[in-house]
């Protein structure tokens, strides 16, 4: 009888589990493809009813720094995959570190947005600076320190434009480690 219960339990999980991989309506709300060829000039063309807000990661990464992305949301322009989120693990030793452009920052929406950082596991010797710079004029959008966990919301325009990410580590006291920051895009609505 219990025997019974546990394999009717079983597969109505699995029934379930394979109903959800198969549903074209989970993935409804994050189009892969943001973009279209025209057909007549070969470019790509956005489409204005999506949103595309998230990260890029360069081809050559830096030796000291782990990019871990997360979902592919959308394809910028050059047909690079823009992701939702991403977590920086950085290496860490004694010194003053700057680390540039390590990833970039696509923007191509008509509502703001929010980018939440977060310091996920921190070193107590450690100061970190984040600066996010526009691609375009080299303005600085947003610059801010962290010596320890902390969570950071800040608001990003609408608009259509790339930030670069630049990370500064400054270890001021004999440090090795791994450190990692969180960056999460999200909208106001």
């Amino acid at each position: 009888m219990i025997r019974s219960k546990v394999m009717y339990v079983l597969v109505l999980l699995l029934a379930g589990f394979l109903a959800y991989m198969v549903n074209p309506w989970v993935y409804a709300f994050k189009p892969i493809h943001v973009y279209v060829r025209d057909p007549f000039t070969g470019k790509l063309v956005v489409l204005a009813e999506y949103e595309c807000v998230g990260f890029i990661i360069p081809q050559v990464l830096h030796r000291d720094v782990r990019v871990t992305p997360g979902d592919l949301v959308c394809y910028d322009e050059a047909e690079r995959g823009v992701y939702e989120s991403l977590r920086l693990t950085v290496n860490t030793v004694t010194g003053y570190w700057v680390y540039s452009d390590v990833v970039l920052l696509y923007i191509n929406t008509t509502r703001s947005k929010y980018l939440e950082i977060v310091v996920e596991k921190p070193l107590e010797t450690v100061n970190l600076t984040v600066i996010l710079r526009n691609t375009r004029d080299k303005s600085v959008l947003l610059t801010f320190t962290l010596s320890e966990y902390e969570r950071f919301l800040t608001s990003i325009p609408a608009g259509s434009y790339t930030l670069t990410l630049t990370l500064i580590v400054n270890a001021t006291k004999p440090a090795r480690g791994v450190f990692r920051v969180g960056f999460y895009i999200g909208s106001f609505e």
